[in-house]
This record gives C-alpha cells, structure tokens and sequence, in this order.
C-alpha cells in the first residue's frame, strides 16, 4: 500500500474516484502475496500490481466496472478456468482477489494513521453472499499478526492488512562490495544508508542517487533506535575498528537480520571478540557470517548478489516453499 499511496493521493485531490484492488489469498505460483495491492483510476491509469502483470489486464477492466457501478467485486482466478488461461495462470497457480471503490473517508483515516505513526493496518469484511458486500476499517495494528491474514467465518470473508515500512539496509563500510549491493538493493526499491568513517569511501557519487551516505563512525552514527525490526545490518569494511562497534549496535537492537563479510576463520575471531563484551551464544546466532549464499562469487558483483540472495531467502521463504529448513527460527521476517 505504501508503494501506492502517493498516486492514490494525487489522484483523489484530482477529484478522480479510485478503485481499490487487493490481493486476499493465493495458491501455487501466484507472483504476488496477499496484501499486494493496484489502484486504478476510470480511465485506465494504474498504480501497483496484484500479479506481476499476469491477472492484471482482467482486474484492471473488473476495476473500471466497479467504479462505474459503485460496487465491490470479488474475482478468482485459477488454473483450471478457461480465463485463467486467457490472462496468464496456465503456469499453475490460483488467486483471489477484492476490488471495491475506495472510500474517501477511509483513504482519510489511512493517511492520518500513517502520517502520526508511520504505520497502520485495515479490515476488510467480505459478505460474498450479498453480491460481495464490503466493510471497510482502519484498525490498531497488531503486532502479533505482522503478515496479512485471511479468516473465513459465517460466509464472511475478514482480511486484516498491516501496512508499514519494508525491509531497509544498513551497510557498514562503504568499498565495493557496498557498491554492488546498494545497486542491487535499489533495483529491488530497498532504501540504502551506507556509513564510513573514511571519507574516500563515504562518497555520495559511488552510490546510486536513492542511497543516504553518512560519513561518520558507526559508534556514533547508530545511536538507540536509529535500527528497527525493519532493518538488515551488513558489516563490509574488514576492519574490527568499524565492523565490531556496528555488530555491537545492531545485537543491542531489534534488527531483523544481521551479517558480516569475512572468512570462517575470520567470523570465529570476531565472535570471540563480541562475547568478551558480554553477548550470549544466543546473542551471537543472529549474526550470519560469512554474510550470504554460497553461490561461488568471482566478482564483488557477485559477492553482492549472494549477500542479497540470503536477505531475500530470510525476508520471502515460508514454510510451502523450498529451502524452509535452512531459514533459522530466530531470524522471521520484517514486516
């Protein structure tokens, strides 16, 4: 929602009326999860994707229909339906999803939400059984259920929607590696703040526009709060003297995910050095080094890739999809 809250915005000061469309549950290879969410406007304009442009075609026109008629509709796609084929799903896969005119007053309460606290969640009612009835309600956001989550009850469909910042990276040591990665992280619309003490490295012109360079050491940079449980902490400096003081602040914080580059042996030595500060085993578990998937790096292109590839494993994989065993407990993902 995030991603399309701007558009929505303009597009509601411009007087236009905006349907709502939002993923509510998927099976199978559906490209986007529940929660993702398009905005569309009568005359075609999109913001967002429910799909990844596989359904998107058949939405949009459900979402033109809905605005003409001021009503909700609830569609369904999947394999085994001639229009599946039609709009994309042939690979396998099936998709729900709720397209309903957006309330002025509703898009209102959001924005507020959001702009005193930075996050906020909604309620959709469903009633199917009356031609897709919706209730519509900015609810507290409940840290318990940090995923959108789908009840089923009494022919009512209640979907709850947390909303608030994704994942962000925080990398320590602003070399090349940094560079790669910032790159990579920005294809992906992550934010980026890099921090060096070193001015050589802590350039603004090494990093795509979109990164925050901050020149400074990480014992002063990261004070209390400045890392949330939104964060990914990465140390890429190689030096103790930048690395260890960054390690320290984020195992004192609520940082989602923790890594640091360097060797096994490397790793040993600098763990050693974090639990003469007084860390637990337990504490030290949350920090994953040598950071990243050992997909056989010959480049810091690549070295890059398999640093992000373990933060996307840690952040998307579930417990239906491969590779769950390897994703650690103590470790869920932001959001």
């Amino acid at each position: 929602m995030l991603d399309i809250l701007e558009d929505v915005r303009d597009w509601h000061r411009s007087g236009e009326k905006i349907a709502l469309c939002t993923v509510l549950e998927t099976w199978g290879s559906s490209p986007r999860r529940a929660g993702a969410h398009m905005a569309v406007i009568a005359d075609g304009r999109i913001a967002g994707s429910v799909s990844g442009g596989c359904v998107e075609g058949a939405v949009i026109q459900a979402a033109m229909e809905s605005l003409s008629v001021d009503a909700p509709k609830l569609l369904h796609f999947g394999v085994t339906d001639d229009v599946a084929w039609e709009v994309g799903l042939a690979c396998g896969g099936e998709i729900d999803i709720l397209v309903f005119p957006l309330p002025s007053e509703f898009l209102a309460q959001l924005t507020t939400e959001l702009e005193i606290n930075g996050r906020a969640a909604y309620e959709v009612i469903v009633d199917a059984s009356q031609n897709a009835r919706v209730e519509l309600n900015v609810v507290p956001l409940d840290d318990e259920k940090r995923q959108p989550c789908l009840l089923r009850e009494n022919g009512k469909l209640r979907f709850y929607n947390p909303i608030q910042p994704g994942l962000e990276l925080i990398l320590i040591g602003g070399g090349h590696v940094a560079q790669a990665l910032a790159r990579f992280a920005a294809l992906l619309s992550f934010p980026v703040c890099v921090i060096d003490p070193r001015a050589t490295f802590a350039k603004l012109g090494r990093f795509p526009s979109s990164t925050n360079v901050i020149h400074g050491w990480p014992q002063d940079v990261l004070v209390p709060d400045f890392i949330s449980r939104h964060h990914a902490v990465v140390t890429l400096s190689h030096d103790p003297k930048i690395d260890d003081p960054a390690l320290t602040a984020a195992l004192r914080s609520k940082a989602w995910f923790i890594g640091a580059l360097g060797s096994h042996r490397t790793h040993l030595q600098r763990v050693s050095r974090l639990r003469m500060k007084g860390f637990s085993d337990d504490d030290l578990a949350r920090v994953y080094g040598p950071v990243g998937f050992d997909l056989g790096a010959f480049s810091v292109e690549e070295l890059g890739l398999e640093i992000l590839s373990e933060i996307m494993a840690m952040r998307n994989l579930t417990s239906d999809k491969p590779y769950k065993d390897s994703i650690p407990e103590h470790a869920p993902p932001p959001g």
